[in-house]
């Protein structure tokens, strides 16, 4: 489960610089799951627009939005591979300011399945993501020491 949210420096002089190392030191398996998730459902429902098939005339006016939370999402992931901002509020703000925009636009287009939040059809592509990190981290950890 974890050492517990804060717990990390009573085991390590310093912290983890990175976020997703961090959160599944702290907080385990559990709690990283629900971490990563927060973040594959912004940015997959933004590339799943801006890579949409089906485009209205009235959704190609947002595309430029859609770009510009993409490059938001993606300098907040890179961020995090580099930075402790888990429990900052930037990630979460640029989440739900991203969630938002996405429900705003879905409520008023006819795109369908654009917007997929069922954590059941997603729960493999998020494990898989996290078991994946987990095993590249530890391979860079072997080969770095």
């Amino acid at each position: 489960f974890g050492v517990g949210k804060g717990m990390f420096t009573d085991y390590h002089h310093l912290t983890a610089h990175n976020s997703f190392v961090l959160t599944f030191a702290e907080l385990g398996l559990f709690g990283t799951f629900f971490f990563v998730g927060m973040l594959y459902f912004p940015v997959i429902s933004c590339y799943k627009g801006i890579f949409a098939k089906q485009i209205s005339s009235d959704f190609k006016d947002l595309l430029n939005s859609y770009c510009a939370i993409w490059a938001a999402l993606m300098g907040l992931v890179i961020a995090m591979l580099f930075l402790s901002r888990s429990y900052t509020l930037l990630p979460y703000m640029t989440v739900g300011l991203s969630m938002s925009f996405f429900n705003l636009h879905y409520e008023k287009s006819e795109i369908s399945g654009l917007m997929d939040y069922s954590v059941a059809d997603n729960f493999k592509n998020i494990i898989l993501i996290l078991l994946c990190s987990v095993l590249l981290v530890n391979i860079a950890i072997k080969i770095l020491l």
